[in-house]
């Protein structure tokens, strides 16, 4: 049986509750992303400071993972949508635990639903992998019942892949 992983970080908790529906509906390994630098959560500093962090790829100093990707068949990355592109956290994960040869899945959530640019830049980032689906997700906790149903449904398309 094929062993997957999902590598996840949340600020806002949008990402965390998408972590914990896929968990409810997949056997998977779940690590979530934590950063020691962080914008603020509140206010102009979030938008600024946040936005020039994913921008210019700035580390986060990321905490160590706890499970190697490689060590894994399948993995599944989910992040919130910043400055268009991914967050810091998930740059430094890219840059500081390299994986190939995966098939890769997508989560994007954005406020705007605009996620593509940012689903395209991770894959990119993650070239040596295959990407086999992405799912771009509008503001969860304020979109739960649309929520819910589109991660089921791309639950049941990582387990047809998959075999699980």
């Amino acid at each position: 049986m094929a062993k997957t992983l999902m590598l996840y970080y949340t600020f806002e908790g949008n990402t965390g509750f998408v972590a914990e529906h896929m968990k409810a509906n997949l056997d998977l390994t779940l690590e979530q992303l934590i950063a020691e630098n962080e914008p603020p959560k509140k206010g102009l500093g979030k938008f600024l400071r946040g936005g020039a962090s994913a921008l210019f790829k700035s580390d986060p100093a990321l905490f160590p993972l706890y499970n190697d990707p490689n060590a894994f068949d399948n993995v599944i990355l989910a992040f919130p949508v910043w400055a268009g592109t991914y967050p810091p956290a998930v740059a430094a994960m890219i840059e500081k635990y390299p994986f190939a040869g995966k098939n890769l899945y997508i989560i994007a959530c954005s406020a705007g639903g605009r996620a593509e640019k940012a689903i395209d830049a991770a894959a990119d980032a993650l070239s040596g992998n295959t990407l086999c689906g992405s799912l771009s997700l509008v503001s969860p906790l304020k979109n739960r019942a649309d929520a819910i149903v589109k991660l089921a449904a791309f639950a049941r398309l990582i387990q047809g892949d998959t075999g699980e």
